[in-house]
């Protein structure tokens, strides 16, 4: 659920994040997860007046030089998140760029929280974010496009506003427990007939 504003201003602050928009990543920092991509677009972030804030944790050593760049190039890393709600409602926008991924649970809790996500064009993040209507997906390695999405939400308020609230509805909506668990005893109810 989004959180409340005077949690969200104290979780910013206790960050240090005073930029004009919040962009964020949560999960694993690996080249898999596209955290290269971001790295790269930083710079252009960073100059816009975009706090980009990262959580998670390195767990592969070739990984660690993402790491180190993404301090240097002025990300806010937050490491292990145990507040998830908190974290995803204190952004503006949540950035996706994975190049592998099965379903894009990240994608469907920061929704959960009325954040748009601007996501990679792959794997399960197709399927759960909904193009134009809960976010935007960019294909693998096109920097450019994803620059443009990000800034398209961040300065257009209203669509940030109506992106979050329909990604919020759809994932009420769609991941419902009660309505999986519901499909779960049809389909076992179905083997008794």
């Amino acid at each position: 659920s989004p959180q409340p504003e005077e949690k969200i201003l104290k979780f910013r602050k206790k960050w240090g994040m005073r930029g004009k928009y919040v962009v964020g990543y949560l999960g694993k920092i690996s080249r898999d997860k596209g955290l290269d991509i971001l790295l790269s677009i930083l710079p252009v972030l960073k100059s816009r007046g975009v706090e980009v804030v990262v959580g998670g944790e390195v767990r592969r050593e070739k990984d660690r030089d993402l790491l180190e760049g993404l301090r240097k190039g002025g990300a806010i890393l937050t490491g292990w998140v145990r507040d998830l709600p908190l974290f995803y409602s204190s952004l503006d926008l949540f950035f996706f760029p994975t190049r592998e991924e099965s379903f894009g649970r990240v994608a469907v809790e920061a929704q959960a929280c009325g954040i748009p996500v601007v996501g990679c064009r792959t794997g399960g993040v197709r399927e759960v974010v909904r193009e134009g209507e809960t976010g935007f997906l960019f294909m693998p390695e096109d920097t450019e496009g994803a620059l443009r999405k990000i800034f398209y939400v961040l300065e257009n308020p209203s669509l940030k506003e109506k992106m979050g609230r329909r990604g919020r509805e759809w994932v009420r909506r769609k991941f419902s427990l009660t309505d999986k668990v519901r499909e779960i005893e049809e389909i076992y109810l179905s083997f008794q007939e």
